[in-house]
């Protein structure tokens, strides 16, 4: 089962932030969490029993490939017998668990900019044969504000590795703890980039547009 995307196979919505899946095979089952839907960058990739089954990674592609977590140990994988696995992704926090995320974690990455998830998509490599089950996820809360509490006096943080966002509006502002409040009382808005001698404030949100490398202030927790 090769580049399989779950939304045409009617598993994956949008609303979702939880994946329970099980596999069978021996070695590299991959996922990517797609912002697009296409492989095109920034999405997340997670290889679960990669060389040789001895390795499991967590990466975040945007301009540049970055492995961001991993977990050396051989057998994460079986060849005869069906593994359990739960990958979640909310406010920016990706886990990958084995059977459950609060007992047992593989990977685990908190990206300060992340990105909203439009599709997962499955497959292997390497000449590698996987079977998988997938559970349908039952939708949980609406993914696309990662900032879960906007109400947070004005405090900012600046990020310099992100992924081009997709700009909402653009407006003036006087100075930058007021263009701070305007992101902060939009609903849809995750970032913001404030031009200081235009006096220019640009809301975005949190779907990636392109892997070109921009900065924004984002709003902290």
């Amino acid at each position: 089962m090769n580049n399989v995307s779950l939304s045409t196979s009617g598993i994956f919505v949008n609303e979702t932030t939880e994946l329970r899946f099980e596999v069978r095979g021996c070695r590299d089952a991959h996922l990517r969490l797609l912002t697009q839907k296409t492989q095109i960058p920034p999405y997340y990739l997670i290889m679960i029993g990669g060389w040789h089954n001895n390795k499991s990674v967590l990466a975040r592609h945007a301009h540049y490939y970055q492995e961001v977590d991993n977990d050396f140990g051989y057998g994460e994988m079986n060849c005869s017998n069906y593994k359990k696995f739960i990958l979640s992704w909310s406010g920016g926090k990706l886990q990958v668990g084995r059977e459950d995320i609060n007992g047992d974690l593989l990977l685990s990455y908190v990206d300060p900019c992340p990105f909203f998830i439009q599709d997962i998509q499955i497959n292997t490599e390497h000449e590698g044969h996987v079977e998988w089950i997938i559970q349908v996820p039952v939708p949980t809360s609406i993914q696309s504000d990662p900032v879960e509490s906007k109400v947070v006096d004005g405090m900012f943080h600046f990020e310099t590795n992100c992924p081009t966002f997709q700009v909402l509006t653009t407006t003036t502002a006087a100075h930058l703890n007021e263009c701070a409040a305007i992101c902060m009382w939009s609903f849809e808005c995750s970032a913001f980039e404030f031009v200081n001698h235009g006096r220019v404030c640009e809301l975005v949100s949190n779907i990636a547009v392109a892997k070109t490398l921009s900065s924004y202030y984002r709003i902290l927790k």
